[in-house]
């Protein structure tokens, strides 16, 4: 293998290696230093010379040895290592392959020092199979039928020995002796480098104890290639193997510390709403939540127990529930977190927040950003992982949940260990989606109160003083029923009543004029799941409101057009700023108007006079001169009317009503310190009125409230608090896909995008909206497929989008604004496109990109700078085609947009700024990476081809990721 081999006259001794001893690289220092000590001890006689190898043959120590190799040894230094431990029973015993080294007498102490904590053991020859030459990698193991021959001599009377780990070295790995990917790249190394892929394979096959706690704790871990050889064929041996390996639950140094660190600390409460004071009633339910919870019989997945509590809205669901978690925390469970469960996206926020508050920083700003930093999928696994292994009784609460089907992605899938369900692995779900196909033990359908029990929340929630006397008491019973015994209801009834100081009668009385009016209460009659009763009470709140601050009613009929939760003050503030200039904006239209109706009446004016002064003249004049004074008369009327027009603009300026037409907010708002105080004023009104309940400075307003102020508003009003809020979501919603640091701040702007855009495309008569709230849908769909891998939500972003700008086809427009909608349909449905194509739905993704590019070529008849996007949807279809194995056509589309994005430089030259023209660069990088793909996968390969372009590719502009795997590209295709 190596020039200087022991001399082959000494005596040897034959170690077997079956761990880390295979890989040759590792004999080197204390060979070298037993080569040195030699040296030092012969008086460095003889010169230099070159440090010895040893020789070695692939070998397998037989079953009836009675050893087990598996990762049992725990090294002082911190990981666990791999070691063969004598079993009771050597028929359940499997063969270990490995190496046999020929060591030389002189070198058995220096090989004794390096296995610290193993003792050396005999073996009997016979125990030993000597394998022939073909299980050798003749790549890189010269002569092996030498080898064989060599060994094989005398092979029953060679001193043969292992290394066996002491036994008070022998543990499995854990969280603080984790198995180390270096240590497993070494031994598998060894293995490519004597027998090949089949010796690591059979090395993964015959090794036990694989572990969960498998650290990747090599250099660069995100970026392999930079570092570890071999590492494809090793992950990929792995990976092949992952039921035995833990492959999967391999973690980076910062993921591994964050997973199992940790795991001890997970205990307490974590966003569990505030107890409410007055919660009563409902003992029967919690005691049944409890009796269910605590049963033998599963739910979803074997080892955690699952119940739903159903509903209509306003029943109280939520109110039961955490209720159940104060009355039941520390007494059974130890941990107990509350998820906002309305979609995946609220749910992965919770997770990266709960993640964050676990990982131990000194900054907090700190752990915000190395969980941004995290995968989503990365991050909804590490939870998971974390409360499989917990050894608290948990419960998990899922508030809310409208599909469920996200329980199997959000919930650790059974039990570790021995635990069972007795141990407390719970879960308990809201929800106003009733499922009859469950068990009755798993659902719990919650009903409204009892007369008594609404009695008694009025009394405990309204004021002692507001309850008392048999008139009040009466009227108690009444406003219970008229209000349907709702306790949401009853709720805002007795909030209304303890701060405006109302007794309950005087309520009642309030409550029934109200409902015999109002807009509110005709609007919501027709509500789905809505009792008429809610509603007026609703509207005995709002009219509180709106007398004590109108601005505060006005906000509420916008909120109610965004998503219910995640209501924070910077939303109010930039509602308010929008509702400011909406108001300025038609302030300054009545003026102009104004000013159109008194010019008009001045140039009347000056005309009657002009025709009195006419016909005075006529009748002063004799006939010959009635054509010169006709003509005189024109000519006064003419310059009357010119100098009107010519006056300054004091009140009329036509250019002006022209800007005022086309304002647009802008993105950039600047806010008051009169904005912030009443931005709170606001706040604290909706809170002391339950409009908003608050949880960690996010507000939630009830879904059925929101539903009635919506219903509740005119066609005229619709469209005007629309646009307010497409303005105000336009200033929060700061998306670019390009920089990263603006994903987490639009992770909470974007249910309030997504419930507005849905909100737009259910509407009539909203002319004018749609091209802003497509926009805003597009890149809705942009973020969740890019940021949060959530292709589903991200398809629907974009068909709402769509289906925006369907509802608009039929409208006139000018012809900037129509091409303006064309231009955001084509990028609707190239992303929709890509979105299909990662889904894998390929015919819906070819058909999407070929809308697109059939409409960006029309537009680029029109608009030459259009033509970049052509290439963009080329390039998508070069690489859809490449995805179908239709390479000739792949190669075709690749070429055109090469081609157009060539073009485009090529005519900006010297117009374009630096940064535009890196972007493009970039562009046509890409275009030439995935043009050299398709030719190394054609047939055959056109590898000269490939070389040719992504040698011309890493000349252009790029990112570093971008250039590493194009380089990475290249030396495979020099390789070939």
């Amino acid at each position: 293998m190596a020039s200087g081999s022991v001399d082959e006259n000494d005596d040897h001794d034959y170690i077997f290696g079956f761990g880390s001893i295979i890989n040759t690289s590792t004999h080197a220092p204390w060979l070298a230093a037993c080569h040195e000590e030699e040296k030092r001890h012969n008086n460095n006689e003889g010169g230099e010379t070159a440090v010895p190898t040893l020789k070695g043959a692939i070998v397998r120590l037989l079953p009836n040895a009675g050893y087990e190799r598996g990762w049992n040894f725990r090294s002082n230094t911190g990981f666990t290592a791999l070691g063969i431990v004598k079993q009771q029973h050597p028929s359940s015993t499997s063969s270990i392959n490995g190496v046999l080294f020929q060591v030389p007498h002189a070198l058995m102490a220096g090989f004794d020092v390096r296995e610290v904590g193993y003792d050396r053991g005999r073996i009997d020859p016979k125990d030993l199979e000597l394998l022939s030459p073909e299980h050798y990698n003749s790549s890189t193991i010269p002569n092996p039928n030498e080898i064989y021959q060599q060994f094989k001599d005398g092979w029953e009377k060679k001193s043969m020995w292992v290394y066996v780990p002491q036994e008070k070295m022998c543990a499995e790995a854990d969280e603080n002796h984790p198995l180390l990917q270096s240590y497993v790249d070494v031994v598998m190394q060894g293995c490519l480098e004597w027998g090949g892929e089949e010796m690591a394979q059979e090395l993964v096959r015959s090794t036990t104890q694989w572990s969960r706690y498998f650290l990747n704790d090599t250099p660069s871990s995100r970026r392999p290639w930079l570092f570890r050889n071999q590492y494809e064929t090793i992950d990929r041996i792995l990976r092949q193997h992952s039921t035995q390996t833990h492959f999967a639950d391999r973690r980076h140094p910062e993921e591994f510390a964050s997973t199992y660190t940790l795991i001890k600390r997970m205990r307490g409460t974590w966003s569990v709403p505030r107890r409410n004071p007055n919660f009563t009633g409902r003992d029967l339910q919690i005691d049944q939540i409890h009796a269910r919870l605590t049963s033998s019989t599963t739910g979803h997945n074997t080892g955690t127990v699952f119940l739903e509590v159903s509903g209509m809205g306003g029943v109280g669901k939520s109110q039961l529930c955490t209720e159940y978690c104060y009355r039941y925390f520390s007494s059974y469970y130890g941990l107990v977190i509350w998820l906002h469960a309305e979609n995946a996206e609220t749910l992965v926020a919770d997770y990266r927040q709960l993640m964050a508050d676990m990982t131990d920083t000194d900054d907090n700003n700190d752990s915000q950003v190395i969980m941004k930093d995290r995968d989503t999928n990365e991050v909804v696994a590490q939870v998971k992982a974390r409360l499989f292994r917990s050894k608290v009784p948990w419960l998990l609460v899922f508030d809310n949940l409208e599909d469920r089907s996200l329980l199997d992605k959000f919930v650790p899938h059974g039990a570790s260990g021995s635990q069972t369900t007795t141990c407390g692995h719970h879960v308990l779900v809201t929800t106003r989606l009733v499922e009859l196909c469950l068990a009755p033990q798993n659902t719990l359908v919650l009903d409204c109160f009892t007369v008594s029990e609404s009695v008694e929340l009025l009394r405990r929630s309204a004021g002692s003083h507001n309850m008392q006397g048999p008139v009040n008491e009466a009227a108690s019973h009444e406003l219970a029923n008229h209000l349907g015994q709702l306790p949401l209801a009853l709720g805002m009834a007795a909030a209304y009543m303890q701060r405006c100081d109302v007794m309950c009668h005087e309520y009642l009385t309030r409550y029934k004029a109200s409902k015999s009016a109002t807009l509110l209460l005709e609007a919501a009659g027709n509500l789905v799941d809505y009792p008429l009763g809610v509603a007026a009470s609703l509207q005995v709140s709002l009219s509180a409101i709106r007398a004590e601050n109108p601005v505060a009613w006005e906000v509420l009929r916008l909120l109610c057009w965004l998503g219910p939760d995640l209501i924070t003050k910077a939303l109010l503030r930039s509602l308010l700023n929008a509702k400011n200039e909406s108001d300025s904006r038609a302030k300054e239209l009545q003026r102009i108007r104004a000013a159109k109706r008194d010019t008009v009446q001045k140039v009347a004016l000056i005309g009657g006079s002009i025709v009195a002064l006419s016909l005075g003249l006529l009748l002063g004049s004799n006939r010959n001169q009635v054509g010169t004074t006709t003509g005189v008369i024109a000519a006064i009327t003419t310059s009357a009317t010119v100098a009107l027009y010519m006056l300054p603009p004091t009140s009329f300026d036509s250019k002006k009503t022209n800007d005022i037409a086309s304002i647009h907010p802008s993105s950039s708002m600047t806010f008051s310190g009169n904005a912030f105080e009443q931005t709170d004023q606001l706040w604290t009104i909706f809170k002391s009125f339950s409009i908003l309940t608050v949880k960690e400075g996010k507000g939630s307003m009830h879904r059925l409230l929101a539903q009635a102020l919506r219903a509740s508003q005119e066609e005229s009003d619709v469209r005007r608090n629309m646009d307010i809020c497409i303005h105000a979501v336009q200033h929060m919603w700061s998306f670019k896909p390009e920089r990263v640091d603006t994903w987490q701040e639009s992770l909470t702007t974007l249910e309030h995008v997504k419930y507005l855009a849905g909100h737009v495309s259910e509407q009539r008569n909203v002319n004018g909206l749609e091209l802003e709230a497509s926009i805003l849908s597009k890149e809705a769909g942009v973020f969740s497929a890019m940021a949060l891998n959530n292709f589903v939500e991200a398809q629907s972003s974009l068909e709402v989008a769509l289906q925006i700008l369907d509802s608009s086809s039929t409208q006139k427009r000018s012809r900037g604004v129509d091409q303006s909608n064309r231009k955001v349909r084509a990028e609707a449905l190239h992303e929709l496109g890509r979105v299909f194509r990662y889904q894998g739905s390929l015919e819906k993704s070819e058909d999407a990109l070929r809308k697109a590019l059939e409409i960006r070529n029309r537009l680029a008849t029109e608009d030459y700078t259009m033509k970049q996007g052509v290439a963009d949807t080329l390039h998508e279809l070069g690489v859809l085609e490449t995805k179908k194995h239709n390479l000739q056509a792949a190669v075709v589309l690749l070429q055109q947009a090469l081609s157009l994005r060539r073009n485009s430089l090529d005519s900006g030259k010297g117009t374009r700024t630096a940064a535009r023209r890196g972007e493009i660069e970039a562009d046509c990088a890409a275009t030439m990476h995935q043009l050299a793909a398709v030719y190394v996968a054609s047939k055959p390969p056109s590898l000269d081809m490939a070389e040719t372009t992504l040698k011309e590719a890493l000349g252009l502009t790029m990112q570093i990721g971008q250039r590493a795997a194009t380089l990475k590209q290249l030396a495979r295709v020099t390789i070939r």
